[in-house]
């Protein structure tokens, strides 16, 4: 939470994560413990964890294409796979700009006494 409001504070830091391309975020996992309602309680709270991130990619960062995400209950046995692909791209010295800028606004804030 404290990431979130310091974003909000330093707009150069979020122009530096725009500048941050996702062309590709794939990511499936199977789900699966003992019991068939822990499973189902597991699958429901992963497939919120993976929303609230794909929410956050949306906020953050510049996507060519919509996040996917799926979660697979497995009731047979205990098991636990995940697969992620993802590909990023960026332009390093927009970044670097941004990120000076950030360097010098935290460096300012540092005087006024406000961390």
């Amino acid at each position: 939470m404290k990431l979130l409001k310091r974003l909000k504070t330093l707009p150069h830091l979020k122009k530096a994560l725009k500048a941050i391309q996702v062309n590709q975020f794939n990511w499936d996992t199977m789900l699966g413990v003992s019991r068939a309602d822990h499973t189902a309680e597991l699958t429901g709270v992963l497939y919120t964890v993976k929303g609230g991130i794909a929410a956050m990619m949306l906020n953050y960062l510049t996507l060519s294409t919509n996040p996917d995400y799926t979660v697979q209950p497995y009731y047979v046995k205990p098991t636990y796979q995940t697969e992620l692909k993802c590909i990023l791209s960026f332009k390093l010295g927009k970044i670097m700009r941004e990120l000076y800028s950030v360097g010098k606004q935290y460096g300012k804030l540092k005087k006024v006494g406000l961390k």
